[in-house]
């Protein structure tokens, strides 16, 4: 009985966790979107040359200027033509951190409930220590999925994407 719980909870996780990585809708090619974004949102530009992390100085209808771009030291601004740009997204860390941090905290309790069932475990010897085990599977995991949800940003939202 419980090596079927441990195999569910393997079953599980995946699935739950491919849900949480698919990407947001693509937006269809609206540049209005792009105009009404407030003055320094953080975004991800996708250009034809190049890609690049800034945050938005101003929009018009030809053009998009970016503050100075994260990691480069790069002291100017950045100025793209409209046509260059591929696609643009808003970032998310946080919302992804949280979302992977909550999937990673569920996963954890339900991988400690089943390695601590069954009114004395077999790999724990007793249910005695059954809430510490289970309450840290489920903190060590949430914090595995906070760190994948910063690094990979799936949360982020697309605002344009170029016919």
């Amino acid at each position: 009985m419980m090596f079927r719980r441990i195999l569910f909870v393997l079953w599980l996780f995946p699935a739950l966790h491919a849900v949480a990585q698919q990407p947001a809708p693509a937006a269809g090619s609206n540049w209005q979107r792009v105009m009404a974004l407030p003055t320094g949102t953080r975004i991800v530009v996708k250009a034809k040359s190049h890609s690049l992390s800034c945050k938005l100085k101003s929009v018009d209808a030809e053009t998009l200027t970016c503050g100075p771009h994260a990691g480069l030291g790069d002291p100017k601004d950045v100025v793209l033509q409209q046509p260059d740009i591929k696609l643009i997204k808003i970032k998310s860390r946080g919302r992804s951190a949280l979302v992977s941090a909550g999937i990673g905290a569920a996963s954890g309790a339900i991988l400690g409930l089943a390695l601590t069932a069954n009114n004395g475990s077999a790999f724990f010897g007793s249910t005695d220590w059954r809430g510490t085990i289970t309450a840290g599977a489920a903190i060590g995991l949430a914090g595995v999925g906070a760190i994948v949800g910063v690094a990979t940003d799936f949360a982020s939202s697309t605002i344009y994407k170029a016919p």
